[in-house]
């Protein structure tokens, strides 16, 4: 699959909310937590 690159506009509360989702350990960053839950989207989609 071709590379993506995708722009998301958060405001500050969602910000706050993925970077305590971080602190918590599920995702080294925000970009790979964002990978992530596409990721897992993507798989329940496809069920």
């Amino acid at each position: 699959m071709p590379a993506r690159t995708i722009i998301l506009k958060l405001n500050q509360q969602q910000l706050e909310l993925i970077d305590r989702t971080i602190a918590k350990g599920v995702a080294p960053d925000r970009a790979a937590l964002v990978k992530l839950a596409i990721r897992e989207h993507a798989e329940r989609r496809a069920k």
